[in-house]
């Protein structure tokens, strides 16, 4: 050997942070201190997830959105049929009266066009922001179908409420 440092991956990625110019933290791991290079040190936790990157993050959030989507075209049609659901959409409430299909395709077009545009812009902050917006979003619209349904179920025992065909 010429004297030479061996060269790791770690020593590499160390070295071009340090000509880069960028500020490394105080800490140092016996690998890095035994050369004289400070090397930040990564909780264990980040290691953990560390291939949850921005794309995969937006990828997931997404798919939560078209599973949460779906159940709420499905209760949507579900109660449509019922007679005694009121629609407050005033875009969605005239597609009701028209076939099912017309309703579906509607909702589907909707999610597919904000999906393509957060997908073209999944490296940026904004569509990540955006897809956990959309969630929290759909998240209370289930919420709402959860509470509407408890209230569905516990006024079949009043004489008031004329639910025929859960109660016969």
């Amino acid at each position: 050997m010429d004297g030479a440092q061996p060269t790791t991956p770690l020593t590499d990625s160390v070295a071009r942070s340090v000509a880069g110019g960028t500020r490394l933290p105080a800490q140092t791991s016996a690998v890095g201190a035994s050369q004289g290079i400070a090397v930040s040190i990564r909780p264990c936790l980040w290691n953990r997830f560390r291939w949850l990157t921005r794309p995969r993050r937006i990828l997931l959030l997404l798919g939560a959105v078209w599973v949460l989507n779906v159940f709420d075209l499905g209760y949507t049609l579900l109660e449509a049929t019922r007679g005694t659901f009121v629609v407050m959409n005033p875009v969605a409430a005239p597609m009701l009266a028209a076939p099912t299909f017309v309703l579906v395709i509607y909702k589907a077009a909707l999610v597919t066009a904000s999906s393509a545009i957060l997908l073209l812009l999944r490296r940026h902050r904004v569509a990540e922001v955006g897809c956990w917006f959309l969630l929290g979003v759909y998240l209370y619209v289930a919420a709402r179908w959860i509470l509407y349904y408890e209230d569905l179920l516990g006024s079949l025992d009043d004489a008031t409420v004329n639910v025929p065909r859960l109660a016969s």
